[in-house]
């Protein structure tokens, strides 16, 4: 349903002034863009528009009938880039001392066995080296040159960033349709960056805060998945029964009530009428309430017969050629 706003103002333009035109040469046309039939699209009236062939071109309209459709579930899941828990080391001191050299530095690439720091033992004044457990990169550290350090201190986080994690949340009423296995698509939040992963966990808790439970994919590591990259899950469920569906882009919001277009009378006229949506794929939409299955509506370009009603109920005079 979004469009860019410089397409929807261009061609709100362009169909006032074919409106205009075809006003000129036709009363009726014009009388009724101007003037609304009344019957309830957004609680108390609806408008009606009614538009020459030429007016319907520039809007881009496009008809179709309400058919049965079977349409599958596309859970939307919101998430985060993690660390492969499973290869992130916190690395301690084996005993207490006091740090005589520092051989890594945060953000360094490491090799298994490598020398990350010199320890001299407070017990026994032996220099002691802290090795990395696994390769990887030094994510995080807390070690100074002459620091006196306990066996409970993290002096190293090393993590293993060739694989991350895909944690994302999801709610209740969704977890039916999830499960080991399922393929997901991974999307990056403010980019365009899409990979595919496989669901290899899902939580038996739900947050005690969100009341949600986490679904996890692991991906390959790269320069796009970082840790801490905010994504978007999502997950197809094939369809059941076939149910009346729509276009997704044909339901439009006038004031609080959704809407579709639907033929009306005369030539080329179109009015809202109230619907209830259900479950939608991405591309059609269930409708739970509103015209029977046959009914032929606007499955495209219902964005600008919007338009037109927002703009003739703001103050604007659509069809006026002054």
């Amino acid at each position: 349903m979004k469009m860019k706003l410089s397409r929807s103002a261009a061609a709100a333009a362009a169909l006032a002034l074919a409106l205009a035109a075809a006003g000129c040469g036709n009363g009726a046309d014009r009388r009724a863009a101007e003037s609304p039939k009344t019957a309830d699209a957004h609680g108390a009236e609806e408008d009606a528009v009614v538009l020459s062939t030429e007016s319907m071109r520039l809007a881009g309209i496009g008809v179709s009938e309400i058919g049965l459709e079977s349409i599958g579930l596309a859970v939307e899941m919101p998430g985060e880039i993690g660390y492969n828990e499973e290869r992130r080391i916190h690395i301690t001191p084996r005993y207490a001392g006091v740090i005589r050299e520092v051989r890594a530095r945060l953000g360094d690439s490491v090799r298994q066995g490598d020398a990350l720091a010199v320890i001299e033992s407070n017990a026994s004044l032996t220099p002691y080296e802290i090795v990395a457990p696994i390769a990887g990169r030094v994510v995080d550290m807390h070690a100074a040159l002459g620091e006196f350090v306990g066996e409970d201190r993290d002096l190293f986080v090393v993590a293993d960033l060739s694989s991350v994690w895909a944690n994302c949340d999801v709610f209740a009423e969704d977890l039916p349709h999830v499960r080991i296995g399922q393929r997901m698509t991974i999307a990056a939040v403010g980019s365009e960056d899409t990979v595919r992963g496989t669901v290899d966990y899902i939580s038996p808790a739900l947050n005690e805060k969100t009341r949600a439970a986490v679904v996890r994919a692991i991906l390959p590591g790269s320069s796009v998945w970082r840790p801490g990259l905010f994504i978007r899950g999502t997950l197809r469920v094939p369809g059941g029964e076939p149910v009346a569906a729509v276009a997704r882009d044909a339901v439009q919001l006038l004031g609080e009530t959704q809407v579709i277009f639907i033929e009306g009378d005369e030539p080329g006229e179109f009015r809202p009428a109230p619907v209830k949506t259900g479950r939608g794929d991405g591309t059609m939409i269930e409708l739970v309430e509103g015209p029977p299955p046959g009914t032929k509506y606007v499955s495209a370009g219902a964005f600008e017969l919007k338009a037109q009603i927002v703009t003739r109920e703001s103050g604007g005079h659509a069809g006026h050629g002054h």
